[in-house]
């Protein structure tokens, strides 16, 4: 398991991002709340797509387990 560096700040949007998945949203639904200012288009790469793809994956990491690096 990689070290996780202290993020406080994200811990908000990943709890929302898990509770959104859960409640089956898709990603480009999360990704129109979470940012909804930013572009998600094909012209843009899909980017806040792959943001919150990548968030997700981040959450449900220290969800299963990944949280024990942060309190050591």
């Amino acid at each position: 398991m990689k070290p996780t560096r202290y993020q406080p700040e994200t811990y908000p949007r990943y709890i929302r991002l898990l509770d959104a998945a859960a409640a089956g949203a898709g990603v480009p639904k999360m990704a129109a709340v979470i940012c909804p200012n930013e572009p998600n288009t094909r012209e843009d790469d899909f980017r806040v797509s792959a943001k919150v793809t990548n968030n997700i994956k981040e959450a449900e990491r220290l969800r299963d387990g990944g949280y024990w690096g942060i309190l050591v």
